[in-house]
């Protein structure tokens, strides 16, 4: 048996998995729900409904205020960047605020003294041009990204694990673990032992570094075993000898010619799962080589596994926006509240994108 064989083991998920995986998820969420997409929303916004350049040119100006604000004001202020917003200085005409702070129209306590001349809560994001129509949207990221936010921060999480080692790394067991499962089952479906086994889904790189004698005693039973009833073909009817010598190249003859005949005499998918296999071998060694695993593990895992739940997952998720159609299209939903059709679209992309 080889020594590859021999140190096959399955790790199970353990504690440690779980509290790698949890802190991680934490971590790109916090990243993602309150720096990336604040931010890729207020570019978006302001791309789209800041005045154009004709309008500040003759009517007014464009201001960035501090805390993620933009809004028009009137023409000669000449208000520096990064300045506090008031409601003397703007003209409520454009006014973006994509910050997590409150806003009041008075200042607390009064009725009469301005503070910002517009209000959302804390947890807003308000936007106002005249492209929108007559009122401000309000958007409440709580509601429409925080669900697609931690879906993609947990998928994201599950990735990153697939770098770390496998006693810590859950992706990384997974990986191992169907690296392990699918040994067994190619040695059952072919009936090769482990020696066999390893030198057919072996690295190239590898494979050109073994002993003649050990390749050719491999490859002969594999080329004996592998020979069909047809031998109309004279691919078929050739003898190993005839093919097989001194100066081949193991990596084109295994590659090139023992492959071949085993997806004549076995099946493509046999063929599939030695190739893959032969990839994620890969990731083995270097675990940047994250797709090759990644393949293996979705292909002959995941796919084989959890197809069921995922195609439930993707018709869940297109209930819940059909409804939420349903439900703004009965006034329910206000036009100037979109949060819930913006979390039930982000949702069902989140689901199909599986």
């Amino acid at each position: 048996m080889s020594n590859n064989s021999k140190q096959q083991h399955t790790t199970k998920a353990g504690i440690q998995h779980m509290v790698v995986l949890f802190f991680l998820s934490i971590i790109v969420f916090s990243a993602l729900f309150f720096v990336v997409v604040p931010r890729t929303m207020e570019g978006f916004v302001v791309m789209l409904f800041s005045p154009s350049a004709d309008a500040q040119a003759k009517e007014l100006d464009w201001v960035h205020f501090a805390d993620n604000t933009h809004a028009s004001t009137k023409r000669g202020l000449n208000i520096p960047e990064g300045t506090e917003i008031k409601r003397e200085y703007i003209n409520e005409e454009y006014l973006l605020d994509f910050s997590n702070k409150e806003r009041r129209v008075y200042k607390e306590g009064s009725t009469s003294e301005y503070e910002h001349g517009y209000a959302k809560g804390r947890w807003e994001w308000y936007s106002k041009a005249p492209l929108l129509g007559e009122h401000a949207i309000i958007l409440e990221p709580l509601i429409a990204f925080a669900a697609v936010s931690f879906i993609i921060s947990l998928a994201l999480a599950f990735v990153l694990t697939a770098f770390l080692p496998s006693n810590i790394g859950l992706m990384s067991a997974n990986f191992e673990n169907t690296i392990d499962d699918i040994r067994v089952k190619l040695r059952l479906q072919t009936g090769f032992d482990d020696t066999v086994i390893d030198l057919l889904v072996m690295p190239d790189d590898i494979l050109i570094t073994k002993e003649v004698s050990e390749v050719r005693r491999a490859f002969r039973l594999v080329w004996d075993r592998t020979l069909t009833e047809d031998m109309s073909t004279s691919f078929q009817s050739m003898r190993f000898d005839d093919v097989f010598n001194e100066d081949i190249n193991f990596v084109y003859f295994r590659n090139s010619l023992l492959y071949n005949r085993i997806k004549e005499f076995f099946s493509d998918f046999v063929l599939v799962e030695i190739q893959d296999l032969k990839y994620a071998l890969l990731w083995q060694r270097n675990h940047l080589h994250f797709l090759k695993g990644f393949r293996l593990f979705m292909a002959h895992h995941f796919c084989e596994k959890y197809q069921n739940m995922v195609t439930g997952l993707a018709y869940g998720g297109a209930a819940l926006l059909i409804v939420s159609i349903g439900i703004r299209g009965i006034k329910f939903i206000p036009p100037t509240k979109p949060s819930l059709m913006v979390f039930a679209i982000s949702v069902e992309f989140t689901m199909l994108s599986r």
